[in-house]
């Protein structure tokens, strides 16, 4: 099932019941959907955003490692399947990524903005390129603490599907993906800590 089977669906049986998981990841999405019934569902137009912030015992530079691998993030975002990484000669990234969960998949292009003076990393919808979602923008913002011993790591999350998906199902998941997601990175660090401390 794809993205375009899912929209093309303008009413639902009784018996018709469809799963569509979401998530962020670095920024990355997939709304979970449940539908059942026989009415009209319109396609989402509310932008949802969710904020979440976390300690991490690790230091900046070994959380900042962790998030600009990209090539890993499927490693600690849950739904992301693959991503292919395209770098520019002034040193712009773009990150085109795959997302399957619950049989649907989504295709989508992020453009990446690593600032490391700032501790920030900003992660947006590239509008140039085709998309199965209309709007994506993370924000990953890190801040040493305890001497620099551990850090405060904050994701702000904001999401639109474009989907006929109720918006409190899509602000559920958007809201339960940026906690995994956060889980993820912890457990990534974790995993490398004796290459990275």
């Amino acid at each position: 099932m794809t993205i375009a089977n899912v929209m093309e669906k303008r009413r639902f049986s009784a018996t018709t019941v469809l799963a569509l998981a979401g998530h962020i990841a670095s920024g990355f999405m997939i709304a979970a959907l449940v539908v059942a019934g026989s009415s009209s569902i319109a396609a989402a137009s509310q932008t949802h955003e969710r904020r979440v912030d976390r300690r991490i015992e690790a230091p900046m530079e070994a959380v900042w490692s962790v998030l600009v691998d990209i090539e890993a993030w499927p490693s600690f975002i849950p739904g992301l399947r693959a991503v292919t990484v395209e770098r520019g000669e002034q040193g712009e990234m773009r990150c085109r990524s795959k997302v399957a969960s619950y049989g649907v998949k989504m295709r989508y292009t992020v453009t990446i903005d690593p600032r490391h003076d700032q501790g920030l990393i900003r992660v947006d919808l590239d509008p140039s390129r085709q998309s199965d979602i209309e709007a994506l923008n993370n924000t990953w913002r890190l801040t040493p603490i305890d001497g620099g011993r551990a850090t405060r790591v904050e994701l702000v999350s904001k999401f639109r599907s474009g989907l006929m998906v109720p918006g409190f199902i899509e602000r559920r998941a958007l809201h339960s993906s940026v906690a995994k997601t956060l889980e993820g990175l912890a457990g990534e660090i974790e995993r490398r800590r004796p290459a990275t401390l």
